[in-house]
């Protein structure tokens, strides 16, 4: 394994693009691309030719993408070409963490950045969190939590919390069962529960316990629904696409959606088309 890095070239993508709305009538697509935004010029290449090419389809990025590749330029030529979700990740509120716990190389910076040029192009954004990380302090947690509500609060970037798994074969593994972190076995049922913030972890230290971890999970649960409701209650324009986000993503049946597009567009009055 090296650091080498290849893509398929923006016209085999459109190719395919087309392939899918022409001959499937696919409308939502998802790029799984662990790093789509990694060659900025590639991505507003690939925008462009969907905007020129009349390509209707809307499409989001669930894997994530790097806050600091994101500008002015590129959001707002994904947004022209269909562009209804973005996805980040901080992985924590506090640069100290980042730096010398995850050791990633990002500055939280660039994450308000990103998530305050999406909200000014109408981008509905997430931002990847994880807490429970070897060598944390509950301090450490807090300011997690309040850098994910205030990205909400001031840009409408939805948070997505998660608690650190040791997965096998990964440093964090290592590290959990070396200094005695491991608290469950490495069971394929203990992991999948890992995995859900509302569930049990399996690290614990002397500065936190699973139940603590998932407590502060819910605690953001809660406010997130909170500021949520109370943004889309001020806000009906917001409302009004986030069901209909909603609608698309769940519709397995196009006429169906398509019907209950037309239904919420009447409801709020709104004179757009659902295509």
């Amino acid at each position: 394994m090296g650091n080498k890095w290849r893509a398929h070239s923006p016209e085999y993508t459109i190719n395919h693009i087309k392939h899918l709305t022409e001959n499937y009538g696919v409308c939502h697509i998802h790029f799984e691309d662990d790093n789509f935004t990694f060659k900025r010029s590639r991505v507003n290449d690939i925008c462009r030719r969907m905007i020129s090419g009349g390509i209707r389809v809307t499409w989001d990025t669930p894997n994530g993408v790097r806050a600091d590749t994101l500008n002015d330029e590129l959001l707002g030529n994904m947004k022209e070409s269909g562009c209804i979700g973005l996805t980040v990740a901080a992985e924590s509120g506090d640069q100290d963490v980042v730096n010398n716990i995850i050791k990633k190389k990002l500055d939280l910076a660039n994450i308000k950045h990103a998530a305050a040029l999406a909200h000014k192009h109408g981008i509905p954004m997430g931002c990847f969190f994880v807490i429970g990380f070897p060598g944390e302090k509950k301090e450490n947690i807090k300011k997690t939590l309040d850098f994910a509500i205030r990205l909400l609060a001031d840009h409408n970037c939805h948070p997505i919390l998660n608690v650190a798994t040791p997965l096998p074969g990964t440093e964090l593994a290592r590290v959990a069962r070396d200094k005695g972190y491991l608290v469950r076995e490495m069971s394929p049922g203990n992991l999948a529960r890992a995995t859900d913030p509302l569930g049990l972890g399996m690290i614990e230290t002397s500065d936190f316990d699973s139940e603590y971890l998932r407590r502060c999970c819910a605690r953001l649960q809660y406010r997130y629904r909170l500021i949520r409701t109370i943004f889309l209650l001020k806000h009906s324009d917001e409302l009004y696409q986030a069901i209909r986000r909603r609608v698309l993503r769940l519709g397995r049946n196009l006429p169906s959606s398509i019907y209950r597009l037309k239904r919420i567009d009447r409801l709020f009055g709104s004179g757009k088309s659902v295509m």
